[in-house]
């Protein structure tokens, strides 16, 4: 029996909600660091942290219109694309506290199209008998981004810096890209 395409989608999926969710938490794993390097409080990262809840907020609709209606393939490399983009360019942030505000703004207008995006590859290419096992592997990466992200960040944090979190998990949503 031969592999069916729909698992090696699958696969990408869990994957893709993996790097997801490794980049939508890499900056609560920093911020200590991050806020004594900065000087900022905690209520000042507080609204850092509120920027990308807005952007996520604001484009989930938007993302589910964009995966309905144009390619969801196309909308999460686009997507991927641009969160690695601005996780990259998070550390330049650490210059200008409304820069950073839009950074992690966009991080969420770019994650916001990923759910909807994979339930409508799903719904396209497995069958509907499977659809939600299909939907829970390919969410699986949620825990399983968090469940490596916060070790392998802290690590890298240590060893490292703060900045080198975001500039690892940014190429690894590149790889996605690649694969």
């Amino acid at each position: 029996m031969s592999w069916p395409p729909r698992y090696t989608i699958l696969l990408l999926l869990f994957l893709l909600s993996l790097v997801n969710y490794i980049d939508r938490v890499n900056i609560s794993i920093t911020a200590p660091v991050m806020m004594l390097e900065l000087g900022w409080d905690t209520a000042l990262f507080g609204v850092v942290f509120s920027a990308f809840i807005c952007g996520y907020t604001l484009f989930m609709i938007p993302g589910g219109l964009l995966a309905d209606t144009w390619s969801p393939k196309s909308l999460l490399a686009l997507a991927c694309c641009g969160w690695s983009l601005f996780t990259l360019l998070t550390p330049l942030g650490r210059y200008a506290l409304l820069f950073m505000l839009g950074l992690r703004f966009l991080v969420g207008v770019c994650e916001a199209a990923s759910l909807p995006a994979v339930t409508v590859i799903n719904s396209r290419w497995v069958p509907r008998h499977e659809l939600g096992l299909a939907q829970m592997i390919s969410l699986c990466g949620i825990y399983a981004g968090q469940l490596i992200a916060y070790p392998v960040s802290a690590w890298i944090l240590e060893t490292f810096s703060w900045r080198a979190v975001f500039y690892f998990d940014a190429m690894i949503g590149l790889l996605w890209i690649g694969l």
